[in-house]
């Protein structure tokens, strides 16, 4: 995708999520490592993506409540 002036592309992102079945229950890991690049200080982008793992488990629960 073509740059934008006034946006901040991240330079590096890249992350899992792996589910491990266990009896009657589900471990979930997740893990994320971003470095935004440019003045974006990369502990300031990494604690934002805190929330990432809620978030994302929050859209796999909708999706399967879906299907």
């Amino acid at each position: 995708m073509p740059a934008k002036k006034g946006i901040t592309r991240m330079q590096k992102a890249d992350g899992y999520l792996l589910l491990k079945p266990l009896a009657g229950k589900t471990e979930i890991t997740y893990a994320f490592h971003s470095e935004p690049g440019d003045n974006i200080p990369t502990w300031l982008a990494n604690n934002s993506i805190a929330e990432l793992p809620f978030i994302t488990l929050q859209g796999l629960r909708e999706m399967l409540k879906e299907n």
